[in-house]
């Protein structure tokens, strides 16, 4: 683990990264890479649920990107979640990466 348990949970977050002392920089720079890309697909699931929200179309190539990113996450359950859980889920993204980005900095 990135954080021990303890720090973890001072934090207020959980780290779900596999940490190895004599990982090279090449290993740590492509999880790097991955969890920025992770980063990314919140961003984009949070813009189509913002716009659902607000019943806006939004940019048409815009949109279909991000709506290729979401059937990434089901878009099944995506398409049946209720106002209420979509409100859940943009709040709950909202607040994470500024979050993540306040320890950065």
């Amino acid at each position: 683990m990135l954080l021990d348990t303890e720090a973890q949970t001072q934090l207020g977050f959980c780290v779900f990264l596999e940490w190895d002392q004599s990982m090279s920089f090449p290993i740590l720079y492509a999880k790097v890479r991955e969890l920025a890309a992770t980063a990314q697909a919140m961003g984009a699931l949070g813009a189509e649920l913002r716009l659902r929200q607000s019943g806006k179309d939004g940019d048409p190539r815009l949109r279909s990107a991000l709506r290729a990113v979401v059937d990434k996450f089901g878009p099944e359950q995506i398409d049946a979640l209720a106002p209420g859980q979509i409100a859940t889920i943009v709040g709950q993204l909202t607040y994470a990466l500024p979050e993540a980005l306040d320890l950065i900095r």
